[in-house]
């Protein structure tokens, strides 16, 4: 059974940073369906809106439920060591699940068209990308959680985890930047009034993380609390329509 967690001070400016996080990240999501809604004729999974489906998952999933699995351990660093891992493990499972739904939408959307898989830079970097993020949580599961590598080795280990997390958050904020530059090259791709705005506040989100972060780490955690910096932000924003090329 875990012990408690010893108490360990909170920043003083942590708790803004995260109400602001967590306003910003339900802004985002709420503007993507206001995009999707009136700049993308809604979503839809039989039809033509289903590639909809693809940037409202990834919205919801790797940069809103991903950027709270990030602050887990600094938000609750005083709870049962136990009980905060499984919450940040479960984040990290709904994550993955809504980012599966988007994936799937967007690739049974392209064998419906007709469209090739996988031929641009956002594509392959975006499946790198998950695929990483999906290995990141299966050892950290196994190490941290269940069955749970020995102390010694969790200790080995948990450097590499956070760098990996660390360095799997930073290739995934690259995945916009990727596909705003493919879009703006081709003839009549405009990504609406709405996509400069969410874009904006993506990276404001993704700042206000890293921020609450960095607000903690002159006060260590707990020890052992094993401390993931993972999060993904992966948006893509695409006009859906008869003109539509592949993703």
């Amino acid at each position: 059974m875990e012990s408690q967690a010893s108490m360990a001070p909170t920043p003083r400016a942590l708790p803004y940073y995260v109400a602001f996080s967590q306003l910003l990240g339900l802004t985002v999501v709420a503007m993507t369906g206001a995009w999707l809604g009136l700049y993308r004729g809604g979503i839809a999974w039989e039809s033509a809106l289903q590639f909809n489906v693809h940037p409202l998952c990834m919205v919801i999933g790797l940069v809103f439920l991903q950027g709270d699995a990030l602050l887990v351990y600094r938000v609750f660093r005083n709870e049962a060591k136990r009980a905060t891992k499984i919450l940040h493990g479960l984040l990290h499972v709904f994550a993955f699940i809504i980012a599966l739904v988007g994936l799937v939408a967007v690739f049974d959307y392209h064998r419906k068209k007709g469209y090739p898989d996988l031929y641009s830079l956002h594509s392959w970097c975006g499946i790198l990308v998950f695929v990483l993020y999906f290995a990141q949580w299966l050892v950290g599961f196994s190490f941290f959680l269940f069955p749970g590598a020995s102390f010694s080795l969790r200790t080995r280990y948990r450097p590499l985890h956070i760098f990996f997390g660390a360095a799997i958050f930073l290739l995934s904020t690259l995945q916009d930047p990727v596909q705003h530059v493919r879009a703006r090259g081709r003839p009549g791709q405009h990504p609406g009034p709405a996509a400069g705005q969410l874009r904006c506040g993506c990276g404001q989100f993704w700042s206000q993380k890293l921020r609450a972060l960095k607000e903690t780490e002159c006060v260590p955690p707990p020890r052992g609390s094993g401390c993931w910096t993972e999060s993904r932000g992966y948006r893509e924003h695409k006009a859906v329509g008869g003109t539509q090329g592949p993703q």
